[in-house]
């Protein structure tokens, strides 16, 4: 492997600490919901959680990302290694990665556009920045699909 794809590989960890940090966020804003005030309205609560889910999404995304820069001629485990090696269940995983970033994108475009003043507005924007992330994922999946196929193993890859 060439120098510059192993230090792709060595960025690809900082995925970890991001996955790690967006996910104390998500439970800091469960923590600060459960200890607001007895008079607290309930727009405050959505206030405090919207905030952080928000946070806590654009952060999933930037962890995804940083994730797609792994080798992708090597698989992670043997889960993995499963799934793109087997046709069909490689081809089932590229279509549920395919509809998760397509839901994502467009839950935050619905929530931009037609619902200005909902909560999924006020996610909106950790929403497109997750499902970007994912359209980057489907790429590395591709690239691990068509590397690992058993039925195209002495085939050239085009």
């Amino acid at each position: 492997m060439s120098n510059y794809r192993n230090n792709f590989h060595t960025i690809s960890y900082i995925q970890y600490p991001l996955f790690i940090i967006g996910i104390l966020l998500f439970f800091f804003s469960i923590y600060e919901i459960l200890n607001l005030e007895a008079g607290s309205t309930i727009d405050d609560i959505i206030q405090i959680g919207t905030h952080y889910v928000n946070l806590s999404f654009f952060l999933f995304g930037l962890a995804v990302s940083f994730s797609t820069l792994q080798d992708t001629s090597k698989t992670q485990n043997q889960l993995s290694k499963s799934v793109w090696q087997h046709p069909r269940k490689g081809k089932i995983a590229l279509l549920f990665i395919s509809l998760t970033a397509f839901f994502f994108i467009s839950i935050s475009f619905a929530g931009m556009v037609f619902f200005p003043d909902s909560i999924i507005n006020k996610l909106s924007y950790g929403f497109l920045a997750f499902g970007i992330a994912y359209i980057g994922v489907l790429k590395a999946a591709i690239e691990m699909f068509e590397h690992h196929r058993s039925d195209r193993k002495n085939q050239p890859i085009n």
